[in-house]
């Protein structure tokens, strides 16, 4: 595996650990393996099998491609809106997806 995907990795194994408030050590638990190699993963210094990384991804309700792949960074208002957003029923959902759309179609013609 190259050095930039290990860093990849490692970058965003820090995000959704610091996002989830969890420790290397929460980690290391439930891994069932040491904290050191926990810190490996954390540190771009080793790669997880393909095994344990779809393990961290479904502990993080996450695919296991938002663990590998560059990720743009959210702000803390887009983190608190996604989380509002979870929590309603797929009604409201829909109505706010149907929302932003009108609103984007707005900024287009406003563009034109």
């Amino acid at each position: 595996m190259s050095d930039n995907a290990k860093q990849i990795f490692a970058q965003n194994l820090r995000r959704y650990m610091k996002e989830r408030g969890m420790t290397q050590q929460d980690i290391a638990e439930y891994m069932g393996c040491s904290g050191s190699t926990v810190s490996d993963w954390c540190n771009g210094n080793k790669y997880p099998r393909v095994d344990k990384m779809q393990r961290l991804a479904d502990r993080f309700g996450i695919t296991m491609s938002e663990l590998t792949a560059e990720q743009d960074p959210l702000d803390s208002v887009d983190v608190a809106f996604y989380g509002d957003y979870k929590q309603l029923d797929e009604h409201d959902k829909a109505i706010l997806r149907d929302m932003v759309k009108a609103m984007r179609a707005r900024s287009r013609k406003a563009e034109e």
